[in-house]
């Protein structure tokens, strides 16, 4: 009973953490927990963006801080006049295509982490947690015995993790 339940995990583990696979559930989960700001129509800060990109160019917002300074004094923040500039042509005054289109914009920027998040582990905290590990379990706290084999055995783990091989 044990191996067919561990089978049937490890078999969903591969499949949530294979890049399509995750990027499937981050879209569940994106529009599942976000799906009433379909409904919600325009909320209070959206006719200030939607003015300030109807107002200036693109370029105006992102390099003329009087500019930006005049949507939003307490901080700069030209993507969020960028994100409604880029619907207008779409979706026109519809606040769903806009919403969509948000929620597709936090979905990407997720995806984007988990495949950032994965290479940087594969490649960076992987071998620097097996370095730090298996370097006090083959020297006894990092010393080296005799011959030299705990600096043998740091550097072939530490090949492991970096190459692969």
């Amino acid at each position: 009973m044990e191996n067919a339940l561990t089978a049937v995990c490890s078999r969903w583990m591969g499949r949530l953490t294979h890049p399509l696979g995750a990027a499937l559930l981050l879209l569940l989960v994106c529009f599942g927990l976000h799906r009433s700001a379909l409904s919600g129509g325009w909320q209070f800060d959206d006719g200030a963006n939607l003015l300030m990109a109807a107002k200036y160019a693109p370029w105006q917002y992102f390099f003329v801080p009087e500019v930006m300074l005049e949507s939003t004094p307490a901080h700069i923040t030209p993507w969020n006049v960028f994100f409604y500039e880029m619907g207008l042509p779409f979706f026109g005054l519809n606040p769903v295509g806009h919403y969509v289109h948000l929620l597709l914009v936090l979905w990407g920027g997720g995806v984007c982490h988990f495949l950032f998040a994965g290479r940087m582990a594969a490649q960076v905290l992987c071998p620097v947690w097996c370095g730090v590990v298996f370097s006090h379990a083959a020297g006894g706290g990092g010393g080296a015995d005799a011959d030299g084999g705990a600096l043998r055995l740091r550097l072939v783990v530490y090949r492991v993790g970096v190459a692969g091989v």
